[in-house]
């Protein structure tokens, strides 16, 4: 290995530095090459050394000097090149030196705060079984894997479990199961705190932020007691639409007022860090844009801005131990992360996890939020468990029962549909009463269509279903004519002056999307959970034309 010497004169003192050669050439070789970088008046160490040091050298051709010429030295970007050979030339390709391995980054320190948790599914009514049966699971996961109880907060409606439906009074179930094998019972122990009537949105923020005046006389009147030491893990399980999540009781959730309360708590010293999923339609429209990347909170969505997330484990996968549930049993992004947390999950970092739950859920696109610095190095654990709390090993819903969430997801928007549907399938068809032998055939279709027209279980489904079916058409009907007019005066607008911009949770475009959900409501009637596919294009447009000129095409939409 040749060595050079470059000599630095520094005043009347010199320094010599020693430079070494790592790719020494071959005598009697050059590469054609018709663009070389060409250096002269140099060693053939020189020039070695020269290539070693340049990034983008290869290779490289040294020429000895001769009676009319200096020595010449050309660096080739390649080396892919045509090697031919010639007495006075030397070529190599350049050697690649590894480079030494960093040092070890030291773990972090060890996390010994607190945890918490706050659970709340948004939705009530059976055919919304899967939220609360979400909630209960999401409840069973962070208690088996450790948080005391007291550092949990749950708040449903409470309505699904004792609802007359139910197949399996005051049991609520997360996963189908196989005949003759019973499932789990999620609700089994799940202990709630603010229920029916008690269950909003000003009741979530206030929990959240550790408000006790706006709880009191709410529930059992228990708030986030976290501090800066302390990590809190937030789950959501409702409909969504654009920058609003719904709730049971009461007007929706804004994602300004969410995000205002995040930051309060920051403001506050509530947490160490807070990690939160939400699953909603349209879920990343409330944090998009709006959830800082400074204030240590992690978000990931079970759908982005602009699309639904999906349900799973529906008709006529809703069997648990033989029989069917009429509802679907879960979310899909909440049981793939659910289930995950439940086997080895909680093992995983937070940027794992996401990961596997991004795989699984393929029908929508789960996206992260916030400060993403540090969901490589916190684990799952950090937030939905803790060891030294005396976590318990096991899953909260493992059957030996398998079946692909995916494969059988549906759109949350057709999943009311799907449900009465199975319920007309399912319900027992009329029976005709026995003609006497002398009847004619006039009569037996007399007797087919009194029994036809009775109130029967599966006629009331019927009708259900086409009413069902009728609302969806009218409010295609009625946003599209609405969606049509918006579109046409912000090309008006655009043509006669430059197009307006509220930047999206400034104060004039959170209050447009207010008073627009609520004009909306006012004269076309309220939101279904259809008709809120196009909610999230109607509130778009409160980053473009005023407030009143919205107003005003939903009174010339919905007036008549």
């Amino acid at each position: 290995m040749a060595t050079t010497f470059l000599v630095l004169f520094l005043g009347s003192c010199s320094v010599v530095l020693a430079q070494t050669c790592n790719s020494p050439g071959s005598s009697g070789c050059k590469f054609v090459d018709e663009s070389p970088r060409l250096e002269e008046g140099l060693t053939v160490e020189q020039c070695c050394v020269n290539c070693d040091q340049d990034a983008t050298c290869k290779a490289y051709t040294y020429e000895r000097s001769g009676f009319f010429r200096e020595s010449r030295c050309f660096y080739h970007n390649s080396t892919d090149l045509p090697k031919e050979e010639e007495s006075v030339y030397t070529c190599a390709i350049k050697t690649q030196v590894p480079t030494p391995a960093p040092a070890p980054t030291p773990p972090p320190a060890p996390f010994t705060g607190n945890n918490w948790a706050v659970i709340i599914a948004g939705s009530k009514t059976f055919a919304n079984y899967r939220h609360q049966a979400d909630a209960c699971h999401a409840y069973q996961i962070v208690k088996k894997h450790g948080i005391p109880e007291s550092n949990i907060i749950l708040m449903m409606e409470d309505d699904v479990a004792k609802d007359r439906r139910n197949p399996f009074p005051g049991k609520l179930f997360n996963k189908p199961t196989a005949a003759g094998e019973p499932g789990v019972d999620v609700y089994d122990g799940c202990v709630v705190d603010y229920s029916g009537a008690d269950v909003t949105a000003a009741t979530f923020l206030a929990v959240l932020s550790g408000d006790l005046t706006k709880v009191a006389g709410k529930g059992n009147g228990k708030v986030l007691n976290s501090t800066s030491e302390d990590n809190v893990f937030v789950n959501f399980a409702d409909h969504g639409g654009g920058e609003i999540v719904e709730m049971p009781n009461g007007p929706y959730l804004h994602a300004k007022d969410l995000v205002d309360t995040l930051k309060t708590m920051h403001s506050n010293g509530m947490y160490r860090k807070l990690v939160f999923y939400m699953e909603a339609c349209n879920g990343g429209s409330m944090f998009h844009n709006l959830l800082p990347t400074d204030i240590d909170v992690f978000a990931t969505t079970a759908a982005n801005p602009t699309e639904p997330s999906w349900g799973t484990y529906c008709p006529p996968q809703d069997m648990v131990d033989g029989k069917a549930i009429g509802a679907c049993l879960g979310d899909l992004y909440s049981v793939n992360w659910m289930e995950d947390s439940d086997n080895v999950g909680e093992k995983r970092t937070l940027e794992e996890q996401f990961e596997v739950v991004v795989k699984l859920t393929n029908k929508s696109h789960p996206t992260a939020y916030g400060d993403q610095s540090w969901k490589n190095s916190e684990r799952v654990d950090d937030y939905q468990a803790h060891a030294w709390h005396g976590a318990q090993e096991g899953s909260t819903t493992s059957t030996s029962f398998r079946i692909d969430a995916a494969a059988h997801a549906v759109d949350q928007r057709d999943i009311e549909l799907l449900q009465v549907f199975y319920q007309y399938l399912r319900a027992p068809a009329p029976t005709l009463p026995p003609s006497p032998a002398s009847a004619n055939q006039t009569q037996h279709t007399e007797h087919a269509q009194h029994a036809a027209g009775g109130l029967g279980e599966r006629s009331v489904f019927a009708q259900e279903l086409v009413a069902l079916i009728q609302q969806r058409e009218n409010a295609d009907v009625v946003f599209n004519k609405l969606l049509g007019i918006l579109a046409t005066r912000r090309t008006a607008a655009s043509s006669m002056a430059p197009p307006l911009h509220f930047k999206k949770g400034s104060d004039e475009q959170s209050s447009c999307v207010q008073a627009v959900t609520e004009e909306v409501q006012q004269q076309c009637g309220k939101f279904s959970t259809y008709s809120l596919k196009y909610h999230h294009q109607l509130v778009t447009y409160c980053a473009t034309l005023p407030e009143s000129t919205i107003i005003e095409a939903i009174g010339a939409t919905c007036s008549h």
